[in-house]
C-alpha cells in the first residue's frame, strides 16, 4: 500500500471507528453535521485527482518526515479513541437519567 492511500485509509477509520458519545467524532452513523461535513468533504476530495496529488506531495516531503508524523498521529488518535469507547460508551447523558418506571418511587405525604 502507497503512504498516500495508507494515510487515507487511516483518516477514514478515524471518523468511523466508534468512540464514546462524548467526542465531537463518535463514529459510524455520523449523527452530527460536523460528521457528516467531514466525511463528504474528504470523500470529494479523495476523488479529485488535483487533492490527492497534493496530499502526495506533502505526505512526500521532508524525506518522508512528514507521512511518519501523520501516520503516528492518526495511529495514535485511533487508538485513543477506541479507548474512549471502551472506557465511556455511552454519552450525552442518558445513561444517569433512565429510570425504569416498573418500580416508581413512594410519594411522600405532607
Amino acid at each position: 500500500m502507497t503512504r498516500a492511500r495508507t494515510t487515507w485509509t487511516l483518516w477514514f477509520v478515524f471518523l468511523a471507528i466508534p468512540g464514546s458519545g462524548f467526542l465531537r467524532f463518535d463514529g459510524i452513523h455520523f449523527s452530527s453535521k460536523l460528521e457528516f461535513f467531514a466525511v463528504a468533504n474528504s470523500t470529494i476530495a479523495l476523488l479529485s485527482p488535483g487533492f490527492r496529488e497534493k496530499t502526495r506531495h506533502l505526505l512526500a516531503s521532508h524525506g518522508g518526515n512528514s507521512n511518519r508524523w501523520v501516520t503516528l498521529a492518526l495511529v495514535s488518535v485511533v487508538l485513543l479513541k477506541f479507548f474512549t469507547y471502551t472506557l465511556l460508551p455511552l454519552g450525552n447523558g442518558f445513561e444517569a437519567c433512565y429510570r425504569s418506571i416498573y418500580a416508581p418511587l413512594e410519594r411522600a405525604t405532607a
